[in-house]
C-alpha cells in the first residue's frame, strides 16, 4: 500500500464509456430477399410464437405457431413490407402465410453452408456467426441495399474491406452458396475473422455514467492519482434509467461491502432514498438484503457533485473510441474527436451504451438513452486488441404516469420504521424520514390474453433481439408521482 501511495503521480485514466438502453450490436435487416422456385419443401419454426395469416403482411390472424412446429412450404412470395413470405400447409391441412425468417428448411439449419469460400476471391477467411435464423448478404454497406442472398452460421466468407455505415460495421465479403459464387456486405457483428469472436448479439440496460464507474474513478483519486472519467454525457453520471433503486437480494450486500471499502453507493441512497425496505425477513438473517428506492434526480445530482469536487479527478464528456496499446501495454486512449490521451493505466466501466439501440415495441433506431449518444467504435478496439466481448440483454419496464392508475384498486406498500442505512457512516438517527410508498398490483387473464395477442411483436420473441443468458427485468411496474421522483 506505501509503494502503491508512493507513486501516487503516476496517471490512471479511467474510460469509463456509458453504452445505452437496450443496447444491441445486431442489426435489423430488412428489405426483399431472392425469390426462387423449388417443390414442396418440409420446415420447422425456428422461433415464435409467430402468426399465420390468410395472406401476406396484412392477411387475417389464422393461428399461431412455436417453435419446433413442423411445416410444409409450398411456395414463397415477395410481401410488401420487405421480407419473404413462405405459403404454408399445417399438419392439420390448413394452408396461410408466414415469414421466411420463422421458418427453417431442411438443409439450412446451423451446419447450413459450411463450405469452403471461392479462395480465389482473396481477402481474410471468415466463418458466419451469431445467427440461426440467418442474415442478409446485400449490395452495399447498409440496411437499404438490396439483398443479394441470405447466409446462415458456419457459412465461409473471405473478407476484404471493413467501412462504417449507418452505425454499423460492414465488411465486404466473397462466397460460395450451393456452387453459385456472391459478392456483397454484411454486417460484422455476423462475421468471424480468423477464428476471432465477434460481438455477441447482445441488449442491456442502460446507465449513464455507471456505478462502478464513478466507484473506480472515486477509488483511484482519493488515492492520490491523478484520474481522467470519461463519459458521453456528464448529466448522465449515476443515471438511474430503470427501476431507480439500490440494493436488493445480492446487490444489497455488495453495496455494503463496497462501503466497507471506501465506497459513495452506500452513502449517497441513505442521503437520497425515498423508501427502504429489508427485505426476505420472513427468511434466515443471512439472506435479509436491503433495498431502497431512490429519487433518480437527486441521486444523480447528488453523486455528480461528489465527483466534481473531489480532488485529482477531473470529467471529461467525450466517446473513448480507441485503446492505444503497443506489445500488448496500453499507452493510452484516443476519442472520437481524436484527442490522445497518455496514460499507464486504463480503467474499463463500459455499461451498455455500445453500438446502443433503443427497441420499444417493434419501433427500433440507434440511440442511447433519452436522446443521449450510443459508443459505435470502442468494441471494434477492443477486439482488435484481442479482449473478448459478452453481454447480456436486459428490458427496462415501461413507465406509467400515477395519474392514469387507480391506487385504491392496489395494495399499499409502505417502507420500514426503523430505517436502516446503508452506509456504517450513516448515523441512524438522520435518515428517519416520512417514505412514499410502493404499490402492488397483479394481472389478471384479460392481461395475459393481451400479452399472448402481442407477444410477436415483443422484441425478445420477434427475433430482434438475440442475448447471451437471462438477465431481464420481466416486470409490469408503476408508481405514484411524485415532485422529484421518476
Amino acid at each position: 500500500m506505501n509503494h502503491f501511495i508512493y507513486r501516487k503521480k503516476r496517471k490512471i485514466l479511467l474510460a469509463a464509456i456509458s453504452m445505452g438502453v437496450l443496447a444491441a450490436s445486431i442489426s435489423a435487416f430488412h428489405g426483399p430477399e431472392a425469390v426462387y422456385a423449388y417443390t414442396a419443401t418440409a420446415g420447422t419454426i425456428n422461433d415464435g410464437p409467430v402468426k399465420v395469416r390468410n395472406a401476406p403482411v396484412t392477411g387475417d390472424k389464422l393461428t399461431l405457431l412455436y417453435p419446433g412446429n413442423a411445416v410444409t412450404v409450398t411456395d414463397e412470395t415477395a410481401g410488401s413490407d420487405g421480407y419473404t413470405w413462405y405459403q404454408i400447409q399445417m399438419s392439420d391441412g390448413v394452408t396461410g402465410y408466414i415469414r421466411s425468417d420463422f421458418v427453417t428448411l431442411q438443409g439450412t439449419d446451423s451446419s447450413a453452408g459450411q463450405m469452403n469460400a471461392d479462395s480465389s476471391a482473396g481477402g481474410t477467411n471468415g466463418v458466419v456467426q451469431n445467427t440461426e435464423k440467418g442474415v442478409y448478404v446485400r449490395s452495399g454497406a447498409g440496411t437499404s441495399y438490396s439483398v443479394v442472398t441470405k447466409v446462415y452460421k458456419g457459412q465461409a466468407v473471405n473478407v476484404g474491406e471493413l467501412v462504417s455505415a449507418g452505425g454499423m460495421n460492414w465488411y465486404s465479403v466473397t462466397l460460395v452458396v450451393g456452387g453459385a459464387s456472391y459478392s456483397g456486405w454484411i454486417c460484422a457483428d455476423y462475421v468471424a475473422v480468423n477464428g476471432q469472436t465477434s460481438d455477441d448479439q447482445s441488449q442491456g440496460e442502460t446507465t449513464g455514467v455507471t456505478d462502478s464507474e464513478y466507484e473506480a474513478a472515486l477509488a483511484a483519486a482519493r488515492l492520490g492519482f491523478e484520474t481522467i472519467m470519461f463519459t458521453v454525457s456528464v448529466d448522465s453520471i449515476a443515471l438511474m434509467p430503470c427501476n431507480p433503486n439500490v440494493g436488493g437480494s445480492s446487490k444489497g450486500h455488495l453495496v455494503r461491502e463496497l462501503d466497507a471499502l471506501g465506497g459513495e453507493m452506500g452513502k449517497n441512497i441513505d442521503a437520497t432514498f425515498i423508501q427502504s425496505k429489508m427485505l426476505n425477513k420472513s427468511k434466515g438473517p443471512a439472506v435479509h438484503s436491503l433495498r431502497a428506492q431512490a429519487d433518480k434526480q437527486e441521486y444523480s445530482k447528488r453523486m455528480r457533485n461528489v465527483l466534481e469536487n473531489t480532488d485529482h479527478l477531473t470529467i471529461r464528456q467525450a466517446e473513448v473510441s480507441e485503446l492505444i496499446a503497443e506489445d500488448g501495454v496500453i499507452k493510452g486512449l484516443k476519442t472520437f474527436s481524436g484527442a490522445v490521451y497518455n496514460t499507464k493505466a486504463v480503467v474499463l466501466c463500459t455499461g451498455t451504451y455500445l453500438k446502443a439501440r433503443c427497441i420499444f415495441g417493434d419501433i427500433s433506431y440507434y440511440t442511447g438513452p433519452n436522446g443521449l449518444l450510443a459508443a459505435n467504435y470502442l468494441s471494434d478496439s477492443m477486439r482488435k486488441l484481442g479482449i473478448e466481448i459478452v453481454r447480456f440483454k436486459t428490458g427496462t419496464p415501461a413507465r406509467v404516469d400515477g395519474r392514469t392508475i387507480d391506487f385504491d384498486k392496489m395494495e399499499e406498500q409502505r417502507g420500514d420504521t426503523p430505517i436502516v442505512p446503508f452506509s456504517f457512516a450513516t448515523d441512524p438517527d438522520d435518515i428517519q424520514k416520512e417514505q412514499v410508498s410502493c404499490w402492488l398490483t397483479y394481472t389478471n387473464e384479460q392481461t395475459h390474453d393481451i400479452i399472448r395477442k402481442n407477444i410477436d411483436r415483443s422484441p425478445l420473441y420477434s427475433g430482434v433481439i438475440h442475448g447471451t443468458g437471462q438477465r431481464y427485468c420481466n416486470e409490469i411496474c408503476g408508481q405514484r408521482q411524485t415532485p422529484g421522483v421518476h
